[in-house]
């Protein structure tokens, strides 16, 4: 039996298994000259291992981390509608 690529004490639970895409850069064309080079990345995507309480944890951190995005965005726009309309257009 696998175990939890995160916590590494706990048995891996399959449904919980995270996919992540992993990319390797394969050298292209290369054109004389000028030393230009031609770059395409091939990717593919592995399961990583994972159990149900670190799956868990990992739902909790995605979710305060938006609200955090949304808290912040509405917090940055307050201020500056407080300077737009409190002063700083009133001094104009």
């Amino acid at each position: 039996m696998e175990t939890c690529f995160f916590c590494e004490t706990r048995p891996a639970d399959p449904p919980s298994a995270v996919e992540v895409q992993l990319r390797g850069e394969k050298l292209g064309t290369r054109k004389t000259g000028f030393k230009q080079y031609t770059t395409t990345y091939e990717g593919r995507r592995v399961p990583v291992p994972r159990c149900s309480a670190c799956a868990e944890i990992h739902r909790k951190q995605r979710r305060s981390a938006g609200t955090s995005t949304v808290l912040g965005t509405v917090g940055v726009l307050v201020i500056l509608g407080g300077f737009y309309m409190g002063g700083w257009a009133k001094s104009r």
